[in-house]
């Protein structure tokens, strides 16, 4: 599998489905569900700029993959927006960035 490719699919597909539920008046997308014969993938946003995608099999509690793919997007997306401290150069201080 093509990462980039992959990611660049994922991306498309979440922005065109919050326009498609903009227009359908469903309020902000969550998630999507793509239903396929090996089994679903959730595509679930994390935060403004990411996105997470999962895949299982179609045995899978749908409704526990469900819940545990927004909690897992969540956290994602904390974690994206926690500030990072840049690693200290020789003879400077920890710097905080936003």
């Amino acid at each position: 599998m093509d990462e980039d490719r992959f990611g660049a699919m994922c991306a498309s597909l979440l922005a065109l489905s919050a326009r498609a539920a903009s227009e359908a008046q469903r309020g902000d997308l969550r998630q999507i569900i793509l239903d396929g014969t090996l089994g679903p993938m959730l595509l679930t946003r994390a935060g403004g700029l990411g996105a997470l995608a999962v895949a299982t099999s179609p045995q899978a509690n749908l409704g526990k993959v469900m819940l545990d793919t927004r909690r897992t997007a969540h956290d994602l997306s904390q974690l994206v927006a926690a500030p990072r401290i840049q690693p200290a150069t020789e003879g400077s201080a920890h710097v905080l960035h936003d």
